[in-house]
């Protein structure tokens, strides 16, 4: 699914495209924590996973650049 023109400059208005991504986001990040519990608080990492789950709902980002840059910071940077 293609997003609308707004989305792709952040200024999202529709609600149910708020909803949307929202939902893909914590879903992504219950899941990560059910497989990997000692993440649950890691509030630094987790913010950084949600948002970029959050750019791969709107298709800034593909999954892929998404761990590439995760990848990044987490060999770069240190969490918590």
């Amino acid at each position: 699914m293609k997003t609308p023109r707004e989305t792709k400059h952040r200024d999202i208005r529709d609600k149910s495209e708020l909803k949307r991504i929202a939902h893909f986001t914590y879903g992504r990040r219950l899941t990560d924590i059910q497989h990997r519990p000692e993440r649950i608080d890691h509030c630094a990492y987790n913010f950084l996973a949600a948002y970029l789950d959050s750019h791969i709902a709107t298709e800034h980002l593909t999954e892929h650049k998404a761990g590439e840059i995760m990848r990044h910071l987490i060999d770069n940077y240190s969490f918590d």
